[in-house]
This record gives C-alpha cells, structure tokens and sequence, in this order.
C-alpha cells in the first residue's frame, strides 16, 4: 500500500484548509475513511483521486504517484518548450500549419451554420404556410355552417 498518496493528501488538505470532514462528505464517504488514506492506513484509489481533481482541481497524478504538479491550473500555466531537436523555425512552421487548418476548419463550421440556418428559415415559412392552409375553412365546412 502506498501510504505517499495519502501524505500528499494530507498536504493538498492542509494547504487548501479543507477539512477532511468536508472533503468526506463530498465524496460520499467517512471523515474515518479519509483520514486512515492521510494516515496511510488505506489506500488513495484512483476512482477517488479522479474525483477530487474534479472538485478541487488538484492533480490525481500527483495524488496518486507525486509527478507532476500538485494543482492543474499550474500545469497548464507552464509554457511548453519545443524539444530540443527543433530549431525554432519549425516550431513556427508547426504553429502556422495548426493555424492555418484551425482556419479552414473554422471556415467549414461557419459556412455549415449559413446552410443550417437557410434550412430553418425556410422550414419555418413551410410551416407557417402550412399552418395558414390548414387554418382556412374548406367548401364542406361552409355548407355545414
């Protein structure tokens, strides 16, 4: 049992000031429960980890192995640098050719919305011709009243 995922806990806890009580509830267990994985007593499952992540958005990878960072918000904030292999240049090159079909993917999308909306306005107007034909008393109605 790996007893360093509950020391990591402990720690994200104590330095959020969330109480193991709260932290319990949350997850719909016991405060007992919570602090025999801070204690080391049991094991952090991943199930867990996952969901404490969606709540507090701490890493369950560092939860659960202490890689990473503790908070997802500052693994993103990190900027990527290019492997060392690349020269800037193709870095650029890459970035221009992702832009450039993020572009045409966007020019896609944007001509499917025109389309869909022709079809709206022009089912809309059917149905209200429709609606207008229907309404319209017919020669039986007439003789009847």
């Amino acid at each position: 049992m790996d007893n360093q995922s509950g020391k990591r806990l402990k720690h994200f806890l104590q330095s959020e000031k969330i109480e193991q009580k709260k932290l319990a509830e949350e997850l719909g267990t016991t405060a007992q429960y919570i602090n025999a994985i801070c204690q080391g007593r049991k094991g952090l499952g991943k199930a867990q980890a996952m969901r404490i992540q969606e709540l507090y958005g701490v890493s369950a990878g560092w939860l659960l192995t202490g890689q990473g960072t503790m908070s997802i918000a500052e693994t993103i904030e990190q900027p990527s640098t290019p492997p060392q292999d690349e020269s800037p240049m193709q870095v650029i090159a890459q970035l221009t050719d992702l832009l450039r079909q993020s572009t045409e993917e966007n020019a896609r999308l944007r001509a499917r919305v025109i389309e869909l909306q022709n079809l709206v306005s022009t089912l809309s107007r059917s149905s209200v011709n429709y609606l207008d034909i229907a309404a319209e008393p017919t020669s039986n109605d007439n003789n009847q009243a």
